[in-house]
């Protein structure tokens, strides 16, 4: 993610498995401990974070209910739907990293 946010620093590329960070609504004075973890990629130990691993996903809000995500770093706006599903397609994104080794 964008300046260097660990979101999921355990994800790889090519696992052929999504990673997902889930954080409870925070008060006030939980936010900056919660940032600072996220920058260091040590957020996944607080209790109110939950990190999951699968090959699907699926969000879902109560009908009636605003559904928003985001997307690559864009927040995005679910309109009338009630539920997201998320699936991993293997080998439909070819994915270059920055830290991929030469030669």
């Amino acid at each position: 993610i964008a300046g260097g946010l660990r979101i999921c620093p355990d994800s790889l590329p090519d696992d052929g498995v999504l990673d997902a960070c889930f954080v409870q609504a925070l008060p006030w004075h939980r936010i900056p401990p919660t940032l600072l973890g996220v920058l260091r990629g040590t957020h996944g130990g607080m209790p109110w974070v939950r990190m999951l691993r699968a090959q699907s996903f699926t969000l879902a809000v109560p009908r009636g209910t605003h559904l928003y995500f985001q997307l690559d770093g864009e927040l995005r706006d679910g309109g009338s739907a009630n539920e997201l599903r998320i699936s991993n397609v293997p080998g439909a994104l070819r994915v270059v990293s920055a830290l991929a080794k030469e030669g």
